[in-house]
């Protein structure tokens, strides 16, 4: 990919060189417009950077994470009685058939992200053991 664009800007400096174009562009542009210019641009993607690294994608992980370790931790299922699960407006499953914390013929629907899940089977771990 960097050859073409070598390659490119090679044919495209040759096309400005041959022609007047070139001439007609540094009549509107001048050494002083483009390094403000350039520093106005650079600069804005150096803040852009920073606040998205430093304040945005910390705060929204950090809330997901949180939001993902409530769902993970209060998930109580119980017994189904009519072959599905609801929780809280995040998900809804539907199951065929059950044995054994087994689920087979599952579908589930993710509301945020308005995902549709298919699985054959599907283990659900009820409680876990500490020794």
């Amino acid at each position: 990919m960097p050859f073409l664009l070598i390659i490119s800007s090679f044919f495209l400096n040759y096309k400005f060189n041959s022609s007047n174009e070139i001439i007609i562009l540094k009549q509107y542009f001048s050494l002083k417009n483009n390094l403000f210019l350039s520093i106005f641009l650079t600069s804005g993607i150096i803040v852009f950077y920073f606040l998205n690294n430093e304040l945005f994608s910390v705060n929204l992980y950090e809330k997901y994470k949180v939001k993902e370790l409530e769902i993970r931790n209060n998930l109580k299922l119980g017994v189904p009685s009519l072959k599905e699960f609801h929780i809280e407006n995040e998900v809804s499953i539907f199951f065929e058939k059950q044995s054994n914390n087994k689920f087979f013929d599952v579908e589930a629907i993710i509301y945020e992200d308005g995902q549709f899940i298919n699985s054959k089977n599907v283990e659900i771990e009820i409680e876990k053991i500490t020794i």
